[in-house]
């Protein structure tokens, strides 16, 4: 559990392998990180073999749930929900920060001794165990985002056993707690754009004839999931703003699914709003059978144990305008997510200058 004292007490790691498909030309095995903090390597991986294609002719496909995550030692504080809104009043701020405070308290109950633990370093170093586990001198790695910076990270700490190292959209690993939100924000703005853009490029639209048509749309839509969010059949709650600002932020950081995201709007357009409430799925971790991954507990103890900078509810209500500014759509219900940290029993501790 903590690597400076190696005699303490330990956890486990979770790993799955499939086998190169020409073990004769086998050149050694290519681990996996889809990024988050938080994110299973179990259950990802097959999806990430699927578009490697020939590459895995050559590399046996590793990865594995990081500490902390799914079948791994796994943190624990209960299920996380969105909030129903944005909060304007000092009651309904005092709710949220009360809920915020709920959440920090079991998380500590039920994990208290894993969290100083939870950081990007200690998890990079899981890695060099990865790779000795699998039998490889030199690690080959393809980290996502957040896994990117655990790339880095190894990269850091082991130079010497670094073989060849694919680092996608790992982002700045300098930026605090504050600055990573507003980048996510203003980064979903852009990537709104461009998905409207590439529907109204297409001979039919379902989302509008011009792109300011197309964000107009969007726009009335989320106003009306303010005051009459549409039914998710068979997906529980109905599609508040929240859980449609999440769907879209999940669902736009995937050109690839854009088409199916472009439907899943046009359904929620429509007045059946199950369909994108599934991206939203993916934040909360909630599963198609109903039950919940503890990606949310996870995401929240990794990137408090990363970043020093903390908020009170009050300094976050004076920041709300700066997000709403630089993001119109996602800035604010980003910037909440600075709460989460407010309590938080470990800050800070996770990283180390990445060089």
């Amino acid at each position: 559990m903590d690597h400076r004292n190696p005699d303490g007490d330990a956890i486990d790691l979770a790993l799955i392998r499939t086998r190169s498909a020409d073990p004769a030309r086998r050149l050694g095995s290519l681990v996996y990180n889809p990024g988050g903090p938080g994110g299973s390597g179990l259950e990802t991986v097959t999806q990430i073999a699927d578009r490697l294609g020939d590459v895995l002719d050559r590399y046996d496909l590793v990865s594995w749930d990081p500490r902390g995550v799914g079948r791994s030692t796994a943190v624990r504080c209960g299920n996380s929900a969105l909030p129903e809104r944005v909060p304007r009043t000092d009651a309904e701020w005092a709710a949220l920060d009360s809920l915020s405070a709920r959440f920090t308290d079991l998380c500590a109950a039920e994990s208290g001794r894993l969290l100083p633990h939870i950081g990007l370093f200690d998890s990079a170093r899981d890695i060099d165990l990865v790779r000795a586990a699998v039998g490889d001198e030199k690690l080959n790695y393809l980290g996502v985002s957040y896994g990117g910076q655990l790339g880095a990270a190894y990269a850091t700490l082991f130079p010497h056993r670094v073989g060849r190292m694919v680092l996608d959209a790992p982002g700045s690993p300098l930026r605090n707690f504050r600055q990573s939100l507003l980048d996510q924000s203003e980064a979903s703005e852009r990537a709104l754009r461009r998905l409207l853009g590439y529907c109204t490029s297409k001979s039919e639209c379902p989302l509008g004839l011009s792109e300011s048509d197309a964000l107009a749309r969007i726009d009335e839509f989320l106003a009306r999931t303010d005051s009459a969010p549409p039914p998710t059949t068979g997906n529980g709650a109905p599609l508040t703003r929240p859980i449609a600002v999440a769907a879209l932020g999940i669902g736009i950081a995937a050109p690839e699914s854009w088409p199916q995201l472009i439907t899943a709007l046009a359904k929620a357009f429509a007045g059946d709003g199950a369909e994108l409430a599934t991206y939203a799925d993916l934040f909360t971790g909630r599963r198609p059978d109903g039950s919940y991954s503890n990606f949310a507990a996870i995401n929240t103890a990794a990137n408090c144990a990363d970043y020093p900078d903390t908020y009170t509810a009050a300094e976050l209500r004076a920041l709300l305008p700066t997000f709403a500014e630089a993001a119109p759509h996602f800035g604010e219900l980003t910037a909440l997510r600075l709460l989460e940290c407010t309590r938080w029993p470990i800050h800070g501790v996770g990283r180390a200058p990445i060089g």
